[in-house]
C-alpha cells in the first residue's frame, strides 16, 4: 500500500502535477483522484472491488499490472479476470475506441509461469 502512494506520488511529481490531479492513487481507506485523474495507481485488491463495481472497466484504457513476480492469490485472480475483461471488449464486435490495453512488469518475471 505504501508502495502505491509512493508510486504515484513520484509519477505525478516527474510529471509537474499536484498528487490527486492527474496522477492519484485509491486506496480503502485514501483516495487522491479527482475528475482530472487519468493515472491512478491501486492495489491488486482494490482492483478487484473495482471489476466488482464495474465489470467491463469501462472507465478504464489501459491497465497495468506491476510485480507481476510476486504471484499473490489477488494478482492471479485479477489476471484472470483481466483475461475475461480484455476478451470481451476487444474480441467482439466492439469499436476499437473501447478495447482495453493490458501492461504487465516486473523485475524477475518469468513469463512460463503465467502461461
Amino acid at each position: 500500500k505504501l508502495s502505491v502512494v509512493a508510486a504515484a506520488t513520484r509519477v505525478a511529481s516527474e510529471l509537474q502535477s499536484p498528487i490527486g490531479t492527474i496522477v492519484g492513487y485509491s486506496l480503502r481507506m485514501d483516495s487522491k483522484i479527482s475528475s482530472q485523474t487519468r493515472i491512478k495507481f491501486i492495489t491488486y485488491r482494490s482492483f478487484l472491488r473495482e471489476v466488482l463495481l464495474d465489470p467491463r472497466l469501462t472507465c478504464y484504457s489501459v491497465v497495468m499490472f506491476d510485480d507481476a513476480h510476486e504471484m499473490s492469490l489477488e494478482f492471479e485472480l485479477a489476471l484472470f479476470l483481466l483475461k475475461r475483461i480484455v476478451s470481451e471488449r476487444n474480441l467482439n464486435d466492439y469499436p476499437e475506441s473501447v478495447h482495453l490495453k493490458v501492461i504487465v512488469t516486473s523485475a524477475t518475471l518469468q513469463v512460463n509461469a503465467l502461461i
